[in-house]
This record gives C-alpha cells, structure tokens and sequence, in this order.
C-alpha cells in the first residue's frame, strides 16, 4: 500500500525533525509475517539492500525521499515504498518597511498593489508565500473571502492604515506566522517650476560661470506655503537617490547644462524638477596692461588717456558694441559716472583702477575691462654731501657702499654712478663701482631709477679721501729661551713708538692683535701687552686715526732664541776601561764650549775623579751650563764554585769581588741587590753580575740537579722511568740501581733514559729501591746515595 507523506512544520528553524519511520509500517503492510522491512535514503541502496537506515524510531529527517524495502523472508523477493518527509520551517520576519504612495489631489488616498512587498517580505526564504489581510485575526484564520487580491490595486480606507500579512509553507498552510506593516499616502511638494538660469560669460568668453542656486532656491519657494528643502544634482537618478548633490555656488561643466532639483517638505514624498544653465557670450576683449607715467611734481596726479587701451582691449573692430568708461567696478556694473572725456582723464587716486565697459547692442551682455592707471613717483634720494674714505694703495673707492645711506629701500632700484650731471640725466657714461679718485674731494652724480617705471632722479655728493697713518718699519723681538718650551714673555709695548716714528701719539690709537683678521676688524685686541708668545708667532699692530678712524695695519715676529740643550750625569770611570769620554755636544756646529779643566771642545777626556763642569753658548748667546762629578769603578769577580748539594728546594748564594756596587741576576730575572737566590729550579742557569755605575758585567753557567722521590712506569707518560734530573748536563756521571738486597739491577750513563723498572725483561715489583751516583762536575767527583719508592 502507498502510505501518504510525512509534512512537518519545524518549530526551531533547522528545517531537521525527528520522526518515527516504523509508524508508517502499517501504512504499507497490513502484517509484517516473514517480511524484513527496511528504510534507505537512495532507491540503489534500496535495491542492494545497503545503507539501511539503523535507528528508524528516531530519525533526524530533513526534506528528503524514503525508500522503504519489503522483502519475503521466504522468496527473498522484493518491493519498494516510496514516500516524502517534507519538513517546512516557520516563517522568520525582518522588519517590513511602509508602503507610501505620493499624490497630489490632497484625498489622501492612492491606490496600492501588495505583490510589490512579497520579495522583502520573503526576504530570500524559498517554499513559501505570502498573504494580505485587513485584520490580524483574518490573517490568523485565512478564510477565503478575507483574502486581498495581491495583483489587484488597493485603495487604502485611512491614512495611514495598518495591513497584516500571513507568510506560509505551500505545502503546509498551517506552516505559518504573521506579521504587519503601514500603508502611507504623502503630499507631494509644492513648489514653482524653475525657470532657466540665464546669465552672460566674463572676459575669457569660455562657456564656464559660476552659478548661485540660492537663487533658484528663492524662485522655487515664493509661493509656497510648506518649508521647503531644495537640492541640486546633474541627472535624474541622483536627484532620486538624493545622490552627488551640488554645491550652492557651482561652476558649469558644459554649456547649455540640464540641472535636476528635488524638492522635499518634510515628508516621504519628494518632487523633482529641471532647468538649463545658459551662459550667453559677451564682446570678444583682451585685458590690457597699466598705464603708467612718472609724475612730475611728486603729488602722485596726472592726466591719462583712457582710449589708448582699446586696440589693446578690442584687437578689431567689432560691430553691435557700445563702450563707455567708468572710475570703479560698481559704476560700471550699475552704468553710472560715464567718464565723458576719458583721452584726459585725472587719476582720483594713485593707484586708481577704472574700467573699459563694452556692451552688446544685441544681447545687452556687457563685459567691464580693468585699466590700472599708475602714476610713478620718481625714486627719492637722500640728501648726503660728503662721504669720507680712507687713503688706499690702489685709489680706488667702491661707490655701492653709499647706496644703504642714499636710498631707503632699493626694492627695484638701479643706482647708477656718473662724473657730471647730464651723463646722470640721460644715462650715459656710467662710472665703475670700483671708482678711481682723481683728488681727494672728487664731485660724484647719483642716478636712482626704478627699474619698472623707469622713473628716475639725481643727486651728487663730494668722496672726501682722508690720509691713512703711516706705519714705521718694525724689527723682530728676540730674547733667549729659558726653559726650553720656546715661549717666553714679551714687552709688546716697545714696539708702538717705533711704529708711530714722528707722527702724534694723541692723534692716534695704537692696539695689537693675534690675527691679521682681528686687526682689520678691531675686535679682540690684546689688552695685557706683557704677552707671553712662542717662536715665530706673528702679532698685528692697527694705527687708527682718532678723528677720521682711517687705519694702517703692520705686522712683527716674536723670537724665541734656542737654549742649547746640555744635560751631563755622574760619570763612572771604569778601570778596565779607560779613558772615560765626556761629550756636550747639541748638535749645533755654530754653539761654542767652556770646560772647567779649559777644554774648548765639544767633548773631553778624564782620567781621574772629580767635579767638572761646562757652559755651551749658541750664537745668539743664549748659555747653558752643566755641573757633574765623575767617580771609578770595576768588573765584579764571580769567586764561588757552586755546588750540587740537592737540597729541597735549591738555594744559590753568589760571591764576589770587586770595588764596584753590584747587581744580581738570575737567567732573564730582575736584577736585585741581593746575592741569594732561593726556590731555583732544576737544570742549567746563568749568574749575571752587574756594575751600578756602568762598568762590564760578569756571568757564571751553573746546573741545578735532582733525585726523583718515586717513579710510575705504567705508560701513562709521566715518572715510567727514573734517573736523577739534570745529569745529562754533567758528563762522566754513573748511576747504579739496587733492590732491597743490594743486587744490581742496572746501570745508567749521563745520557741514558733511564730505568723502566724491569731486569731482564721482567717487571720489577713496587718497592723501595737504592742508587749510587758517581758524580762528577767542574772535573770534581763525589758520591750520592739514596733511595726512591717504584708504584704500581
């Protein structure tokens, strides 16, 4: 038997249910006797008997078939059921917009057609659809009469009025939920229809004007009653959207353009009007350049003729043009104060700008062209009858030094320089910056002309050339050094009456500087004249004039004569070695030498002990003297025959002979004053005796030796064999090796390795065990018994 399908209405959303696949056994069988009743998801499965669905009691379901398999225990034939689980899911409402219509009659009413809200009430949810009711009740009972016709238009019945809606499953009307939203009818604006917006180009003639929509605004809104909101846009579609407003002052993008206004009043409803930009060409002009002329009585007035600018302005002749001329901008926007005879007109102010007004005769379009009429006051030239300057080698005067004190400001200023008045007047024969003087009180003409203007005037002064001090010739000062460093102190003073020669001390200031630089500057004038200065330093004497401050620079060098260099010790008179030589020579061919013993040379020979002395004078005269005594002395005489005694640890006593103070070193150690020397370790070294007062030294080898205490031959590489240390350093020595019971067990030479603790090739036990060495050193022999421990 065809059971019927499963339809559910989900309560939670996840469009899954859980449902009871058995209940619907006895729907296709009316007994299950030797039948196995299986339930698939696929009818392959079901063929194959496969993929059984194991918990049929609870089964999360979603929309799906179910192929039910009924087979005969007995014939294992089979059979397939099939039947639908449709699972449907509440309706889930977002919030519904109102539904407005604008009209115009002012009824209130407008007609509505509800098909138009299914797709934002659905809102993308599939399977289901959407009803219009009057009443929530009629939305909840869905009775066929209350039902509104979706597709037919609907006249609201009270503004605003709420309508109810009933969103079910098409497979399960009882699948559903309600919701409600407003139906509105608004008033559309009420406003005046713009007219076009007419207005005349500017000089450039491009097509381009910048309008004022505040304008269109008032036009709009003069006869309206409601408070109206008006907003400007280039298409339709913005104007819509109320998207890409303009701004109230806007600029044409093209000539004519379309403009789309909105209208709004408050409400929902909106109106939306248009009106074309329209920019009307005025006469074809240039602009002009200023008219400018140099004034000639300073008041800053002077006639212009105006006409001269409409070759300029007009280029051609045009036709249907009228041209007048006014004193301002205003009078030529109003046509007032026409200028009735502008070939001599009187400047009112200086600047002034008037203005050329050219009008069509057919448009009345007009265009008003500027004329800056500028009256050029000549530069003004200070009054200034003498510059003074001082006295130079070259006769020369820079006369673009006067420019600060003759002109103000040289803001476009040119300054030009002449020899008599009309080379300045009419520009000609200019003089050089660098102005060669003839006499001392030369007549010099200013010529200031403005470099825009071209306006000029003139001036003269007198270049008073005043004499500069005369500077004597210096010498250098010299003194002998005193301490070597070549600084010593000077009296710079000497030198300012040398400098000054017969000329006034009262006329005149006299500093000295360090730096020739300080000196031109006078700044950082030495003020202590007792100056200590080092060799060859050069200082700068300024001479000024007190009263024309007119100044002369000389110069002289400080000189720090050498102090010869003359440093003799104590001398040692070595016995072994004599004469003792004395030299105090400085390296100065030209220095000269006084011995105490009447020597004239640079050095000498001394014999005996004494105190000596010399004085060394350089050329300059410049003396050192040098004071010493000279004592004797000898070689030390090493008289001690060391002795190897092996004591622990070893210890050397040196003695000697001699008349002489003597130092003590061991090896490459320090010298010490000492003749002893403890802890010295194993093996051959050196005694050195040194003189103090610088006599020859004497040196002595000695070798230290040693008997091991104990010996480990285990190949470990340390103690595997014994023998005493040091021996191969004394030549002829032998040493005999016994065990505990005096038998010899070998016999070592000075150069032998030494014992490895074996006797004929057998490993000796660890015991204790005896030598005897006969020792032999400096051609002197003794013996050394003794014994040491072998471990193992």
């Amino acid at each position: 038997m065809q059971p019927i399908d499963i339809v559910i209405c989900d309560d939670d959303y996840d469009a899954s249910y859980i449902v009871n696949l058995d209940d619907k056994i006895d729907e296709i069988v009316t007994s299950t006797a030797n039948l196995t009743i299986t339930f698939h998801t696929s009818e392959n499965n079901a063929n194959t008997n496969t993929g059984a669905i194991t918990n049929t009691t609870a089964y999360n379901a979603n929309t799906q078939t179910i192929y039910t398999r009924v087979e005969s225990n007995i014939t294992t034939c089979f059979a397939l059921v099939v039947f639908e689980i449709i699972v449907n899911t509440q309706p889930v409402f977002t919030t519904i917009t109102n539904f407005r219509h604008c009209e115009t009659d002012g009824d209130q009413t407008a007609d509505f057609i509800f098909n138009e809200k299914d797709a934002e009430i659905l809102n993308g949810q599939p399977g289901k659809q959407v009803l219009y009711f009057e009443t929530a009740q009629d939305a909840i009972d869905r009775t066929a009469t209350s039902i509104i016709d979706k597709n037919a238009i609907y006249q609201n019945t009270d503004n605003p009025q709420r309508i109810y809606t009933r969103v079910e499953n098409i497979t399960d009307h009882d699948c559903f939920d309600t919701s409600s939203f407003l139906i509105e009818v608004g008033l559309i604006p009420e406003y005046t229809p713009p007219s076009n917006f007419t207005v005349c180009d500017d000089i450039a003639n491009d097509g381009k004007e910048t309008f004022n929509f505040s304008e269109k605004i008032a036009e709009m809104s003069a006869s309206s009653t409601e408070n109206l909101t008006i907003t400007f846009y280039t298409s339709f579609n913005d104007a819509e959207n109320e998207e890409n407003s303009l701004p109230l002052e806007y600029e044409n993008i093209e000539n004519p353009q379309r403009i789309f206004a909105r209208i709004d009043n408050g409400t929902y409803c909106h109106g939306i009007s248009e009106f074309d930009l329209i920019i009307i060409q005025v006469p074809n002009v240039s602009p002009t350049g200023p008219l400018q002329k140099c004034d000639t009585d300073t008041d800053g007035f002077i006639n212009f003729d105006l006409t001269a600018v409409e070759i300029d302005v007009l280029g051609v002749r045009q036709d249907d043009i009228a041209i007048t001329y006014h004193p301002s901008f205003n009078d030529a926007e109003a046509h007032t104060n026409i200028i009735n005879n502008p070939s001599n007109y009187t400047n009112t102010s200086n600047p002034q700008t008037a203005y050329i007004k050219i009008t069509s005769t057919i448009s009345n379009c007009y265009v008003a062209v500027p004329i800056e009429l500028i009256v050029d006051v000549p530069p003004s030239i200070n009054t200034v009858s003498i510059f003074e300057t001082c006295d130079n080698v070259d006769k020369t005067y820079n006369l673009s030094d006067t420019i600060d004190l003759l002109i103000d400001d040289v803001t476009n200023i040119a300054v030009t320089f002449y020899s008599n008045l009309t080379d300045a007047q009419n520009a000609q024969n200019p003089s050089n910056d660098a102005y060669i003087y003839a006499t001392n009180n030369d007549t010099i003409y200013v010529r200031a002309e403005n470099t825009n203007s071209h306006c000029y005037s003139t001036s003269s002064f007198n270049l008073q050339v005043n004499s500069s001090p005369i500077t004597n010739t210096l010498t250098d000062l010299q003194t002998c050094d005193d301490d070597y460093d070549e600084i010593q102190l000077f009296n710079l003073e000497v030198q300012t009456a040398i400098v000054l020669g017969s000329q006034n001390p009262s006329d005149f200031t006299v500093s000295y500087f360090e730096l020739e630089e300080e000196a031109m500057d006078n700044d950082n004038e030495i003020t202590d004249l007792n100056y200590y200065a080092f060799n060859g330093q050069t200082f700068y004497i300024r001479i000024e004039n007190k009263n024309t401050l007119c100044y002369s620079i000389t110069s002289f060098n400080t000189i720090v004569e050498r102090k010869p260099v003359v440093e003799i010790e104590d001398q040692t008179i070595c016995l072994e070695s004599l004469p003792l030589i004395v030299s105090a020579h400085t390296g100065f061919s030209t220095d000269a030498y006084s011995w105490s013993t009447g020597a004239t040379t640079s050095e000498i020979e001394i014999t005996e002990i004494g105190t000596y002395s010399v004085t060394v004078t350089s050329d300059f005269g410049c003396p050192t003297s040098a004071t010493f005594n000279v004592i004797e002395s000898e070689q030390a005489t090493i008289e001690f025959t060391e002795q190897v005694d092996f004591s622990d640890p070893n210890n050397i006593t040196v003695t000697i002979s001699g008349i002489g103070d003597y130092f003590y070193i061991l090896d490459n150690g320090p010298a010490q004053e000492s003749n002893f020397f403890n802890n010295v370790t194993l093996g051959p070294h050196t005694i050195t005796v040194l003189d103090a007062n610088g006599c020859a030294s004497a040196t002595k080898e000695i070798v230290i030796i040693d008997t091991p205490l104990f010996m480990t031959p285990n190949n470990d590489g340390y103690n595997d064999t014994w023998h005493i240390t040091g021996v191969n350093q004394l030549t002829g020595t032998i040493v005999y090796i016994f065990d505990r019971y005096g038998k010899l067990l070998k016999t070592l030479s000075h150069t032998s390795p030494g014992w490895d603790g074996s006797y004929r090739g057998q490993k000796m036990p660890a015991s204790d065990y005896w030598f005897l060495a006969e020792v032999i050193q400096d051609g002197k022999k003794f013996e050394l018994k003794g014994n040491f421990t072998l471990k193992r």
